[in-house]
């Protein structure tokens, strides 16, 4: 009788690790939104390292090419620009 109830109890047990492993549907999803997020977080790092270098050419120039350059880009980027160019190294 003691044989019985250990067997009960072990196949009890056992029945609640398989509930618990996940399923390889679950882990694919996992998987993909973790490669998703990382190469957004990716994207946007190379997105901001690409313009901290552009600004920090743009303030390497002097005045007249700096404002050559402005002069070509649209609207909105340009006062972003010249924004960025005086918070970080007070340029105009």
């Amino acid at each position: 009788m003691a044989n019985f109830f250990s067997f009960q109890l072990f196949r009890c047990q056992l029945f609640r690790f398989s509930q618990d492993v996940p399923s390889w549907t679950s882990i694919a999803v996992w998987t993909a939104s973790v490669l998703l997020a990382a190469g957004l977080g990716w994207s946007r790092w190379e997105k901001k390292k690409t313009r901290d270098k552009y600004l920090a050419e743009l303030a390497a120039f002097d005045h007249d090419h700096r404002e050559k350059l402005l002069a070509r880009l649209n609207p909105g980027l340009q006062a972003e620009v010249r924004q960025q160019l005086m918070q970080r190294y007070g340029l105009s």
